[in-house]
């Protein structure tokens, strides 16, 4: 797989019809605001960005999924999700960035590993407050995902 897809764009792609698969289901269809500097990155060859986005459901991974389409990006997530049986060998095979809040060692080999895709042309999206929000209001951030800004 590795000689096939490097950057592993395909699991991107099948998570792109997953998320528009989700939508439909629950008859859901987000608005979204700015898209047109999305487009403006995705027609260019800018460098790589870091999106930055508030966690307040289960569904915005599917929206993360829905709004980037076939723009190769990777997620940072906590290493409990690899446990989840579907998630997490999507996380695996992604090659989507995994680390243990708990574990410096963790949070370090997720930091080169984030830089490495950077460096690499690969977008990342974080969820600096390292959980779900519990009332849909910004909860304090972690320092981990501005470091690597």
């Amino acid at each position: 797989m590795q000689k096939i897809d490097p950057f592993r764009r395909i699991p991107i792609c099948v998570g792109y019809i997953w998320g528009l698969l989700s939508f439909s289901l629950f008859g859901l269809w987000p608005v979204v605001e700015g898209r047109e500097n999305l487009e403006v990155l995705r027609i260019s060859k800018l460098k790589p960005a870091m999106y930055v986005a508030n966690h307040c459901s289960w569904m915005d991974i599917p929206f993360v999924c829905r709004v980037f389409r076939f723009l190769n990006y990777k997620i940072i997530a906590k290493a409990e999700l690899n446990k989840v049986p579907i998630l997490g060998r999507s996380l695996q095979v992604g090659g989507h960035v995994t680390l243990d809040r708990t574990n410096r060692r963790s949070q370090m080999l997720a930091y080169k590993a984030g830089m490495q895709w950077l460096k690499d042309g690969v977008n990342l999206v974080t969820f600096p407050e390292g959980t779900r929000s519990k009332n849909s209001r910004m909860g304090s951030f972690k320092k981990g995902a501005f470091k690597m800004a």
